[in-house]
C-alpha cells in the first residue's frame, strides 16, 4: 500500500515538474546559466524525461533491497551498466550528447522494468496504471495550456515563464483532485513522512481531496 502511494505521487508531483522543464528548457539555463548554454536546452528537455523514469527504479530497487533481494537490484545495475557503455559507444560520436542524454533515460527505462518485474514475484504490488494514465492526461492538458498561452503572452520571458507556470499548476492541482488521483489517505501517508513542508498545506490539501 505504501510503495503503490508513492508510485502514484512520483507520477503526480514529477509530471508537472517534467512539463515545466520541457517548456521552458530555454528560459531556466538562460535564468541560471547564461544565453549561451541555450543551446543544451534538447539535452536538459531529454533528462527531465528521465527524472521520472529513474525515481521509479529507485523506489522499486530500494523495496527490494528492504525484501532482502539486494541481487536483484545487482542484476539492474549490471544490466543498464553494459546497455549504457554499448550504446554510448554507437550513439555519442553519431549525435553527441543528446545520444548520452537518450541513452541515460532508456537505462533507466530498463532498471525501472527489471526491478518491477523481480518485486512482482516477492511483493503483492501492482502498478497504477490508471493513476499514471491519468498524470499523463494531466500533463498533457498543462503541455497545452503552456502551448497555447505561450504566443498571446507578449511579455518578457521570465516574467511569461512565471505566469505561465502559476496558471498551469493551479489547472493541473485542480485536474488531480477532480480526478481523484490524490486522496485524503494519501495525503495523510505523505504527512506521516514528516517532510519538511508547512502543516497548513497538508490541512488545505486534505480539504480539497474531501471536497472535490
Amino acid at each position: 500500500s505504501g510503495l503503490n502511494t508513492l508510485v502514484k505521487l512520483s507520477f503526480v508531483f514529477l509530471l508537472p515538474l517534467i512539463i515545466i522543464m520541457v517548456a521552458f528548457s530555454e528560459t531556466i539555463l538562460t535564468l541560471f546559466f547564461g544565453s549561451e548554454y541555450v543551446g543544451a536546452a534538447p539535452i536538459l528537455q531529454v533528462l527531465s524525461i528521465s527524472a521520472l523514469f529513474y525515481t521509479l527504479y529507485s523506489l522499486f530497487s530500494v523495496s527490494l533491497v528492504g525484501i532482502g533481494k539486494p541481487r536483484q537490484t545487482m542484476y539492474a545495475v549490471v544490466t543498464m551498466s553494459i546497455f549504457n557503455f554499448i550504446m554510448n559507444i554507437i550513439l555519442v560520436p553519431l549525435i553527441g550528447s543528446i545520444g548520452a542524454a537518450l541513452v541515460t533515460t532508456v537505462s533507466y527505462i530498463i532498471g525501472m522494468i527489471l526491478t518491477y518485474s523481480y518485486l512482482k514475484r516477492d511483493v503483492h504490488f501492482s502498478f497504477p496504471f490508471g493513476v499514471a494514465g491519468k498524470s499523463i492526461g494531466g500533463g498533457a492538458l498543462l503541455f497545452v495550456l503552456i502551448y497555447f498561452l505561450k504566443p498571446v503572452l507578449s511579455i518578457d520571458p521570465l516574467l511569461e515563464a512565471a505566469l505561465l507556470i502559476v496558471i498551469g499548476l493551479f489547472t493541473y492541482i485542480f485536474y488531480t483532485f477532480f480526478t481523484k488521483m490524490v486522496t485524503a489517505d494519501d495525503i495523510a501517508l505523505v504527512r506521516s513522512l514528516n517532510l519538511p513542508l508547512p502543516k497548513k498545506l497538508f490541512s488545505l490539501a486534505e480539504k480539497l481531496a474531501r471536497l472535490v
